[in-house]
């Protein structure tokens, strides 16, 4: 027999009554009162059964124990965090002890992920019931293991049982350990600093951020992680270009900036086309009104500081400017100098993410299939965008210079909307790490021009034939140039702050 004699729970709640605070009435007709209502967050937590047993384990065998629901309900705003440990100052172990102090079922390790147990008097926890198992921390250990979370208020069941495999061998009695259940409930962000996800970005955390403040967030859409940083126009904005692959089936409004899911059977939008992959393709895609994406692979340039180009590339690994980093870490990072002509974004097999190609968009992709009904007159905006729920295409064009988010207000923020060769460097060094990753052209010409100009898409149309964009070289900058929405640029999102 192996069991949890009892299995205490820790429970952080606050259960606080509202407070209701008034002002003095003034003694006039038209005086006001202001009301404060303040309700505290709660946090409950129950267990279905305080007891795991797994009865009639014989000698060879393998068995899951009873299933116990672990009930946790909260209003608070950040949601809360469920967390499991093992052990306490009596059974000191991840092992569960036999009676004897000698016989032992060994835990599986921690973060494992056993489709079964498989090794001999060894025991995990499951809490899918029992499709794959895995080991608990040391109660002393610092750390737990998340069994659940949520993001905002929620009432959630959460399924818990233990399994074992027994060898033939094995001494026969009882087998005893603590297992501890922890809810918590979260703190909410208050900066950029604090997030984890992309998706979790509002104006009011981005307001509160301090300028230089920068971390890599999660995409939840397809787990890839961007930096992104409070710069000096007030905004928040990717320090990477957006590596987002397109599917056939679109994307949703749960984490797009877009008001409903893009598929392809929504009214109003050109159908979303599947980002295409490898080398850029051979066919012509010269409609205005496409919506190709390109994903050329995992490469950066080498030296985005020298401006060294093929003007055609239609074999990327056969370019001696571009690095492959496909099985790279993303753990080099070429400072926060001005760049010059032999600063390189890689060392070894690591390099610096901020450098990285990401993919190319058509104007229409770009803006989720909605740039085709953005057509009517000069600085007409689009709705929406590829870019993560929070986060927006910038503004471009000379109607928009003077708005917030737009690519002419950045620049200008740091002296350098003009263009020059120093402030070209700029342009590639921290804290923008701008791309001159050239554009995919409309027929048949590859990847144009990586090295020697960078080109970033906005919202704003300028007529049915072209959309503005950011247009960078080694002397040159345009922040409100405009070209045709065939061709494939680059995508930065920017968060607003202000």
């Amino acid at each position: 027999m192996i069991k949890v004699k009892h299995i205490p729970f820790a429970l952080a709640a606050v259960l606080l009554g509202a407070i209701l605070t008034t002002g003095v009435w003034a003694a006039t007709e038209t005086a006001e009162t202001e009301v404060q209502f303040t309700f505290n967050s709660t946090l409950t937590m129950s267990l279905s059964s305080a007891d795991l047993l797994i009865d009639g384990l014989v000698p060879g065998g393998v068995k899951n124990s009873n299933e116990i629901d672990i009930q946790v309900g909260t209003n608070n705003l950040a949601g809360y965090s469920l967390s499991a440990t093992v052990g306490n100052a009596t059974y000191n172990t991840r092992d569960f002890m036999h009676t004897n102090g000698m016989a032992a079922f060994n835990s599986i390790d921690v973060g494992s992920s056993l489709a079964a147990l498989s090794t001999n008097n060894t025991w995990g926890y499951s809490t899918n019931s029992g499709t794959s198992f895995s080991g608990l921390p040391l109660y002393s250990s610092g750390s737990a293991a998340e069994l659940n979370s949520s993001k905002g208020a929620a009432n959630e069941t959460t399924k818990f049982l233990i399994g074992a495999k027994a060898g033939t061998g094995q001494t026969s009695g009882e087998y005893n350990n603590v297992i501890n259940f922890t809810a918590v409930a979260k703190v909410l962000p208050t900066s950029l600093s604090e997030l984890t996800e992309m998706q979790e970005m509002t104006p009011e955390l981005c307001a509160a951020s301090l300028e230089g403040e920068t971390k890599q967030l999660i995409d939840t859409r397809d787990g890839k992680k961007y930096w992104v940083a409070k710069l000096r126009d007030g905004n928040c904005w990717m320090t990477q270009n957006l590596d987002l692959d397109i599917p056939a089936s679109g994307l949703l409004a749960a984490n797009t900036d877009i008001t409903e899911d893009w598929t392809p059977s929504t009214s109003g939008r050109t159908a979303p086309t599947a980002t295409a992959t490898g080398n850029p393709p051979t066919g012509g895609n010269s409609g205005y009104n496409m919506t190709m994406s390109y994903d050329p692979g995992d490469y950066v340039l080498k030296n985005p500081a020298s401006w060294k180009y093929t003007s055609k590339t239609t074999n990327l690994s056969a370019n001696t400017y571009l690095q492959n980093v496909s099985g790279f870490t993303g753990d080099y990072s070429v400072g926060t100098g001005t760049l010059n002509s032999s600063s390189t974004t890689y060392s070894g097999t690591s390099y610096d993410t901020h450098y990285h190609l990401g993919n190319y968009y058509q104007f229409n992709a770009a803006t989720a299939g909605k740039g085709a009904s953005v057509t009517s007159s000069q600085g007409e905006v689009a709705d929406s965008s590829i870019c993560p729920k929070g986060w927006k295409l910038p503004l471009s064009g000379s109607n928009s210079n003077a708005k917030a988010g737009s690519f002419y207000n950045l620049l200008n923020s740091y002296g350098i909307a003009s263009g020059s060769s120093a402030n070209s460097l700029k342009y590639v060094s921290a804290p923008l790490y701008l791309v001159p990753g050239g554009s995919v052209g409309y027929n048949s010409n590859g990847l144009y021009f990586a090295g020697y100009n960078g080109n970033y898409w906005s919202r704003v149309s300028y007529n049915s034939s072209y959309a503005y964009r950011l247009h960078f070289s080694s002397s040159y900058v345009n922040p409100s140039n405009y070209y045709y929405r065939y061709y494939a640029f680059s995508v930065r999102c920017v968060a607003p702050g202000v």
